[in-house]
């Protein structure tokens, strides 16, 4: 008889941790704060260069903030429905190995009924002396 192998799931966080997103301080290691850095070097290149100047730079950078907070979320979020994802494939693989388990088994069942029958057929000629 097959033995299924029963594939660990790996268990998935049910919630968003804000860690995820920001520590809080200037180096920290989230994607907010991570994404925050790099576009802090761009903005101040751009403004050293004269090519953002006085209230557009504020406009810019307080733009550039709502989107690096939408698409940190956006990150966070997307990471938590790959996880959840990737566990529900797991699922599927383990009941696909159980169905071919089953249907093996179904088989094996379906072969030993069949040899059953032949003997007793086999056993009903003998008693009734038919030979044939």
């Amino acid at each position: 008889m097959a033995t299924v192998p029963v594939l660990p799931i790996t268990p998935v966080p049910l919630e968003i941790n804000i860690s995820d997103m920001t520590t809080g301080t200037l180096n920290g290691t989230g994607t907010f704060d991570s994404l925050m850095r790099a576009c802090k070097v761009h903005l101040a290149e751009e403004y050293t260069k004269g090519r953002i100047t006085g209230n557009d730079f504020a406009q810019v950078y307080l733009g550039t903030m709502n989107n690096i907070i939408d698409k940190s979320m956006m990150y966070a979020l997307n990471q938590e429905k790959t996880n959840l994802e990737l566990q529900n494939l797991q699922i599927q693989n383990q009941v696909l190995e159980l169905n071919k388990t089953k249907a093996l088994i179904d088989i094996e069942i379906g072969n030993q009924t069949l040899l059953k029958l032949i003997e007793e057929t086999d056993n009903l000629k003998n008693h009734n002396g038919f030979h044939g």
